[in-house]
């Protein structure tokens, strides 16, 4: 059975991405609503496989690098505020390496015998003794 906290980090990870893929707006904008998602991933509960851990870590540092110009700004923004467009689309490219990954690792860590609680469907085992 997986950590829920790697299951939790997975869900955030797939939920940036799906913001950085449907969001309205230009890239730092998309990356700041995908950031949303982003810091609430536990990386001390992330896997070590293929560096995930790292990529998560890495870019949580490169979207709060930068201190705040005024009260109420927040790290992000004002990180946003002074990166280049290449360097967001690095951020962002890096978001969807590290979800690939996780959810490669979740795949690979869950038993087909196991139901798929974010899906709902009943496990091999269970339709296996229905049918």
């Amino acid at each position: 059975m997986l950590n829920p906290r790697v299951l939790y980090a997975k869900e955030k990870l797939s939920a940036a991405l799906d913001i950085l893929a449907t969001h309205p707006s230009e890239i730092k904008a998309r990356l700041r609503a995908a950031s949303l998602e982003i810091m609430l991933a536990p990386v001390v509960a992330l896997p070590k496989f293929e560096r995930v851990n790292e990529d998560v870590r890495w870019i949580q540092e490169r979207l709060t690098r930068k201190e705040p110009n005024y009260e109420g700004q927040g790290r992000v923004d004002a990180t946003l505020y002074r990166m280049r467009n290449g360097t967001a689309i690095e951020i962002a490219e890096r978001i969807v390496a590290a979800e690939a990954k996780l959810s490669a690792y979740v795949r690979s860590h869950t038993s087909r015998s196991e139901p798929n609680p974010q899906c709902g469907c009943p496990s091999e085992a269970s339709a296996d003794r229905e049918g």
